[in-house]
């Protein structure tokens, strides 16, 4: 969470190329890389599971 706002406030630094795919593919013009690919995936994977937490937990109450 930190390095994301650290990387939205300075577009130059290492965390802002690591933290999105978008910064990514505008600099190299387009193109999809592997770190671009492996980010999005790891976003996925952090939102999903944030998504099934909070609905077993939900279900556990009702």
């Amino acid at each position: 969470m930190k390095s994301r706002n650290k990387g939205k406030k300075s577009a130059n630094s290492g965390t802002f190329k690591r933290a999105g795919f978008r910064a990514g593919s505008k600099e190299k013009g387009g193109k999809w890389s592997i770190s671009d690919l492996l980010s999005l995936i790891f976003i996925f994977i952090v939102v999903l599971g944030i998504i099934l937490y909070i609905y077993q937990h939900l279900t556990l109450l009702f």
